[in-house]
């Protein structure tokens, strides 16, 4: 499998759109009685019903962390963004617990897959990440949100990011060769390593049940250099059904770390 997805993936990155019109999202009766407070409504109609509640779902998840963990942050990364369709979400919590000026980086490997309509995922992608950089015309607050295609593992960061964000992280090769990527981009210890030195004040991972979030936690606990702050757990939510709960875990770095 390993020779094969590395061919596969090395294919479908050089293929080229199969539609050239822009790509947009757009649904005539959302469900705006799910709408939290603070959520901007008119992104409703942008987004199709899926991305709408899923983007609802992170952010309600990402508001249960205590703010005081992140201190004014800026600059944010989003590992593994896939199509960033949660992007306006992920923008307004950071608009929430960010100062004045925020940066939101997506950045994803595999931005190459094309879908069953024809649409490749990185159009989806630039397209959510376009939609979130819109709210920065509310409350007097500069947003940048961009989506970019990369290896985190080789993959040179411009700056250090405040918030480096893990959404539900390949950490068992089964999974990672299941979705078709190259093993060359499969080192977790690698991962969480660089994700620890780039991360100016700390992390938050999303992981798919207890399995997942034990072995991120082993991780963390071998490499150090911080703390978990926070743990919970989420399952039940009025966005979208889930089979298994999502565990969340809330890294700070710490305060005498040395790059």
């Amino acid at each position: 499998m390993w020779a094969s997805n590395q061919f596969f993936f090395e294919f479908r990155k050089h293929l080229p759109r199969l539609r050239w019109t822009d790509y947009r999202e757009s649904q005539a009766k959302p469900p705006l009685a799910l709408v939290p407070h603070g959520f901007p409504e008119e992104m409703a109609y942008k987004m199709r019903d899926q991305s709408f509640r899923l983007s609802l779902l992170y952010y309600s998840i990402l508001k249960q962390i205590e703010p005081s963990h992140f201190e004014s942050p800026r600059r944010f990364l989003d590992l593994g963004s896939r199509d960033f369709s949660y992007a306006v979400g992920l923008a307004v919590w950071a608009k929430e617990i960010g100062t004045d000026s925020i940066k939101v980086c997506g950045l994803e490997l595999d931005p190459y897959q094309t879908y069953w309509n024809g649409r490749k995922r990185k159009e989806v992608g630039l397209y959510h990440a376009s939609l979130a950089s819109s709210l920065s015309d509310q409350a007097g607050v500069e947003l940048n949100v961009a989506y970019e295609a990369g290896d985190w593992l080789t993959w040179n960061p411009p700056s250090q990011f405040d918030v480096i964000t893990h959404l539900f992280p390949f950490l068992f090769e089964d999974l990672h060769q299941g979705f078709g990527l190259p093993m060359r981009s499969f080192s977790p210890l690698e991962y969480y390593a660089k994700s620890i030195q780039a991360a100016g004040q700390g992390m938050v991972f999303f992981h798919q049940g207890r399995k997942e979030a034990r072995e991120s936690k082993a991780i963390l606990s071998q490499l150090g250099g911080g703390r978990i702050v926070q743990a919970f757990k989420v399952q039940e939510n009025p966005y979208l059904e889930r089979k298994f709960p999502i565990e969340v875990l809330v890294w700070k770095k710490s305060e005498d770390f040395e790059q």
